[in-house]
């Protein structure tokens, strides 16, 4: 069942489930030592790529597939803010890929490994944080400006900006 709220604000929602994941996540590596067979690290790091994996990537094909799509579609293709959210997205998929490279030579004892898993997520944490607080600082309220209501609140022909059906409207995040 769909509500008639925007689907800026779904994503408002999801931004706020994902925020909640990096801060446990980020407080599990930080509180794990430094040692190089450190269990609680690689535990927080995997952690990190699941909800990147399972969660984040959900939400960024819906974004692209339903806001981003809008937003092209009543032309605003070409704005800065979309190409660079567009852009983060892309990076944010790479970054997974490389936390997976990280992972799979992560064995305990390895010299090293435990700051190379600490600095690889702090790296994807800033990225994800960064790429969060630009979605809702400058591209959202442009979102909200310049697509109507209709386009907003409610399923189109096209598909564009409603909440996932995999999801019924809530985050699974």
């Amino acid at each position: 069942m769909q509500t008639n709220t925007p689907c800026t604000d779904h994503f408002r929602a999801e931004h706020t489930s994902v925020r909640r994941g990096l801060d446990a996540i980020e407080a599990e590596l930080a509180a794990a030592p430094d040692t190089d067979d450190s269990r609680p690290t690689r535990d927080a790091f995997l952690g990190l790529i699941i909800l990147f994996e399972r969660d984040l990537a959900r939400h960024l094909d819906d974004e692209e597939r339903l806001l981003y799509a809008a937003l092209r579609h009543h032309g605003v293709g070409d704005d800065a803010v979309l190409h660079a959210c567009f852009q983060e997205h892309g990076d944010i998929r790479v970054g997974v890929q490389t936390m997976r490279r990280v992972w799979s030579r992560a064995f305990p004892g390895t010299p090293g490994v435990v700051a190379e898993l600490k600095d690889c997520a702090a790296r994807m944490i800033t990225l994800v944080r960064e790429h969060l607080e630009r979605e809702e600082g400058s591209l959202f309220p442009r979102a909200e400006t310049i697509l109507t209501a209709a386009v907003l609140e409610r399923p189109d022909a096209s598909g564009h900006c409603f909440p996932s059906a995999r999801s019924n409207g809530r985050s699974a995040i």
